[in-house]
């Protein structure tokens, strides 16, 4: 800090927002309110406000607000839900007294200077570490007013708020400009996603093939694996009903497995509202892929089921990469063989049945080990089909499945599994799905490793922006020139000598608010 700045507490170079008293106002009166949800903490601006009379106002509308006030959210600080009051629309409207109101002595301190100080982490941290309660950790007013402020000379303080504004404009622009990217890679991903599955990346390929079987053949070969599968699934129940009744028939008898669904052809109407496919394509449902398997949950209650489970059991918490190689919570063998939570093979396609996040994205996983989920999640073993060519697939279309497949048709929490297996997918042989896999992922690998240095730099463009306001507040961001130009203006002295203007004109506002205050009572006697 340099020699002629000084540091106070914030409260002693702000006055007090004036509290509305609602038995002196006219209940029809209308006027604009702001309260936390209308502050964009990105931005740090007043996006939106509601309007009430004061018959139907809320009871945290309690301030009246000034043109130039900060308004600093007193909960959950570390959020960062600061903005100013940027608009002579909004002089003498009204906040929430969720807000502290930062209001400098006019004239005398420059309201950006607060602003800026409010937003850097000098600021923020030590609040943070001062917050109470659990549900909603905030602190009071006075913890606000009560953190140390770096008061410069006044022609200083002009000069650090246009030198901020300066730069933080840059670091807006680029990014503003990083983000512009990652919507353009978004859009090329989804365009190669699309052309994929179009058979576009693979035509050059595929004309080069000879022999290559086509999707009818494909299936057929599916509809013979599906038949094994169920066979197998018989003779492993035979054998478990004679060791069950080997045993005595102590426990439940095992359960005959369902009797095989036929392959279901998609029907002219939904053949009608698809594409036209390369030779050698056809559509088909989700369903006929392969065999498919819900989930559940082992009691909680039962020790044996979760203590030293070595066995993956993936919920929606787990889906976050395109493979889950591990899971939060892990079960036994024994509660696999007593509770609803089924084996599910490696290599299996996992999609988010139920959950809040449906309502932005699908997400998708493979398995990469044998695995078990809970009953919000659908897996789909496939016969034959390529796993990653389902899950690029389901990727593509995910705003779709999510769309058409929503269990009430509007607010998607949560997917129909019976829709879902209906979904039409474009399948190929299996060496062009293998090709397909491969053209996707070294055309996306590129854009993740864009993505990757995009959100790099856009953290550290935001570091940045701290590291300005660490600097601006410590005398460091000024040049030598900058601030010998500052003590050439008129009104420069050092800020002790300004802090004593300060307290004699919030000492006079104050004599003046109590004399108000006296003729009002005055009147009414």
């Amino acid at each position: 800090m340099r020699e002629d700045w000084i540091e106070v507490e914030l409260g002693e170079v702000c006055e007090n927002a004036e509290s509305v008293k609602r038995k002196d106002i006219t209940l029809s009166d209308t006027f604009k309110y702001f309260d936390i949800g209308g502050i964009d903490n990105k931005t740090n601006k007043i996006v939106s406000y509601k309007e009430y009379s004061w018959e139907n106002a809320p009871s945290r509308a309690q301030q009246i607000i000034k043109e130039g006030d900060v308004l600093f959210s007193t909960v959950r600080t570390y959020l960062k839900n600061i903005a100013q009051v940027d608009k002579a629309e909004y002089d003498n409207q009204i906040c929430s007294s969720g807000f502290t109101v930062l209001r400098g002595i006019a004239d005398l301190v420059v309201s950006n200077y607060i602003f800026y100080y409010s937003l850097s982490l000098g600021f923020l941290n030590p609040l943070s570490a001062l917050q109470t309660g659990s549900s909603y950790p905030a602190v009071r007013d006075k913890d606000v007013f009560a953190q140390i402020f770096p008061l410069a000379p006044l022609p200083i303080q002009r000069a650090i708020v246009s030198k901020i504004e300066a730069l933080f404009s840059d670091l807006d622009n680029g990014i503003a400009n990083f983000k512009t990217a990652q919507e353009q890679l978004k859009i090329y991903r989804q365009a190669v996603l699309k052309k994929a599955f179009e058979g576009e990346l693979t035509k050059e390929w595929r004309e080069k093939q000879s022999n290559l079987p086509t999707a009818e053949e494909l299936l057929k070969q599916i509809k013979e694996e599906r038949q094994n599968h169920y066979n197998q699934q018989i003779e492993d129940w035979k054998k478990a009903v004679k060791e069950w009744e080997k045993n005595g028939k102590k426990e439940k008898k095992p359960s005959k497995p369902k009797k095989i669904e036929e392959l279901q052809p998609l029907n002219d109407k939904e053949k009608n509202e698809l594409s036209d496919l390369p030779d050698g394509w056809t559509w088909t449902s989700f369903s006929n892929l392969g065999f498919w398997t819900g989930g559940g949950t082992p009691s909680k209650a039962v020790q044996k089921y979760w203590d030293s489970g070595n066995i993956l059991w993936i919920t929606s918490k787990d889906m976050k990469t395109k493979v889950i190689y591990d899971s939060m919570d892990k079960i036994t063998a024994t509660a696999v063989e007593n509770s609803s939570a089924k084996l599910i093979n490696k290599g299996s396609v996992l999609f988010v049945m139920r959950s809040g996040i449906l309502r932005r994205i699908l997400p998708v996983a493979i398995t990469n080990s044998e695995s078990t989920v809970n009953q919000d999640l659908q897996a789909i073993t496939p016969f034959l089909n390529n796993s990653e060519f389902i899950y690029w697939y389901s990727v593509a279309n995910e705003f779709n499945i999510r769309k058409k497949c929503a269990k009430d048709g509007t607010t998607v929490e949560s997917v129909e599994s019976t829709l879902l297996k209906r979904y039409p997918i474009s399948i190929c042989s299996i060496a062009e799905q293998t090709q397909i896999v491969a053209e996707i992922e070294s055309r996306l690998s590129v854009t993740d490793n864009l993505e990757f240095v995009i959100r790099n730099s856009i953290e550290k463009a935001e570091a940045l922006r701290q590291s300005i306001l660490k600097k601006a507040f410590e005398g460091k961001l000024l040049s030598a020139a900058e601030i010998a130009q500052c003590k050439q203006e008129a009104d420069y002295e050092p800020a002790s000598e300004l802090l004593k203007k300060i307290k004699a004109e919030k000492l006079a506002k104050e004599q003046e608010q109590k004399k108000a205050t006296t003729k009002k009572k005055t009147i009414k006697k």
